[in-house]
């Protein structure tokens, strides 16, 4: 019973962590993409949109 409290912690910590850290890959995923396109706009038509 103790040990099937404590992998419920445990695995509740864990799915925290997994779930921060996707969420932090997404952002800076999407922010390099974001800035990508920037780049290519500005290279494209000579000034950023």
């Amino acid at each position: 019973m103790s040990y099937l409290g404590t992998w419920k912690r445990y695995s509740s910590l864990i799915n925290d962590a997994i779930n921060i850290i996707l969420t932090a890959f997404i952002d800076v995923f999407l922010m390099i993409k974001t800035h990508h396109s920037e780049i290519k706009n500005t290279l494209d038509n000579g000034h950023p949109q």
